[in-house]
């Protein structure tokens, strides 16, 4: 399958290997339900720093401006087939975090 995730095998949601694009989206609220997985939406990023080994992302939505706070941080962007970096990661201060793609992830 070319659209599933670790530890939830597209199978387990769907009969099929691959799925259309309402069950991807269904598929990713299952998938973050099963492991509790604190997903927010109508985000926009605005800085991302590391600070003791933590991340600190400062974000703008709705309501406001926030920053969140966590100990990794996943920055997902364009389709999966070819592997994409953001523009923004040359600009950051990372001498303690590597940057690589999920792609060169094992």
């Amino acid at each position: 399958s070319t659209c599933g995730l670790p530890d939830f095998p597209v199978k387990l949601f769907t009969c099929n290997d691959e799925l259309k694009g309402t069950e991807y989206v269904d598929y990713l609220v299952a998938y973050a339900a099963r492991f509790a997985l604190d997903v927010r939406c109508n985000m926009e990023v605005v800085q991302i720093k590391e600070h003791g080994g933590r991340w600190m992302v400062s974000v703008r939505h709705p309501d406001g401006q926030a920053t969140l706070t966590c100990d990794e941080l996943v920055v997902a962007t364009g389709k999966n087939a070819i592997p994409r970096m953001p523009r923004c990661y040359d600009r950051l201060d990372l001498q303690t975090a590597p940057i690589i793609h999920s792609s060169q992830l094992q």
